[in-house]
């Protein structure tokens, strides 16, 4: 159990189910952490797969859309997208929040959704550093 879990809303929301893998890079990132971090505050049961650089070339071409994240329902299917994941973890352990809470969250994501496009228009990353002058 998480020792975040006294955070958790107790219980699913929307009828989804909790995702038993989540895959992402073992990177530090605002595309990766949210989910990460709502997988921890949940409590519940999940494994958490990291993939390094020198990996990626062949883990690339087993996803669903050539990215990463994925997370792996229960079901077997395959879900990508890491805005449609957080959202999925949120709801299946009672953090998406009810009523004006919910609102203003969702507010928020696209704010910092916007924000984190632009930056990574002008912040290099490891996957875009050669198109940045030193």
């Amino acid at each position: 159990m998480s020792c975040f879990a006294w955070l958790g809303g107790g219980g699913g929301q929307l009828g989804l189910p909790m995702p038993k893998k989540f895959t992402y890079f073992a990177l530090k990132t605002p595309i990766g952490l949210p989910s990460q971090f709502a997988l921890e505050v949940s409590g519940l049961k999940y494994e958490g797969r990291s993939v390094t650089m020198d990996k990626w070339p062949t883990v690339k071409p087993t996803t669903p859309n050539g990215q990463l994240p994925f997370a792996e329902m229960p079901d077997g299917m395959v879900l990508c997208e890491s805005g449609a994941i957080g959202r999925t973890i949120a709801g299946a352990s009672g953090l998406l929040g009810k009523g004006k809470d919910y609102m203003v969250s969702e507010m928020l994501l696209g704010i910092t959704s916007d924000f984190n496009k632009k930056a990574m228009d002008i912040a290099p990353t490891v996957f875009t550093v050669e198109k940045f002058d030193a």
